[in-house]
């Protein structure tokens, strides 16, 4: 599992290229038919856990953009749903699940700025 701790802006789409590589030969690991699943939510206060953005493969948030790199994967958020979000930290993960098991494939903190522009 990957500690994550991404930033991003609450002002622009949020687009991640994530690729995901063997632990023993670091070669890619074909994802195509995978399930892939990232949540942010809320980490403290009146709302912790309440979950701010949710995007999967099934939805179309999760893409794989790249049919000769069947290791990566694409998330889009859009700035309306970025705009959403005040400047903060908020907890996040990854899942993905292929052939009936899940594995998490990352865990952290996603840091929002403010940015600024209207």
């Amino acid at each position: 599992m990957y500690i994550a701790s991404l930033t991003t802006s609450n002002r622009a789409d949020w687009i991640k290229d994530i690729s995901v590589l063997s632990t023993e030969d670091n070669s890619g690991i074909d994802i195509t038919s995978a399930t892939i699943v990232v949540s942010v939510r809320d980490p403290e206060g009146d709302n912790r856990g309440y979950q701010r953005l949710y995007g999967s493969t099934s939805d179309g948030i999760i893409t794989f953009p790249d049919p000769t790199d069947t290791s990566k994967f694409r998330w889009t958020f859009p700035r309306a749903s970025m705009a959403a979000l005040p400047a903060g930290d908020y907890d996040m993960g990854i899942t993905i699940e292929i052939d009936g098991v899940t594995t998490q494939a990352a865990a952290g903190k996603l840091y929002i700025i403010d940015g600024v522009v209207p």
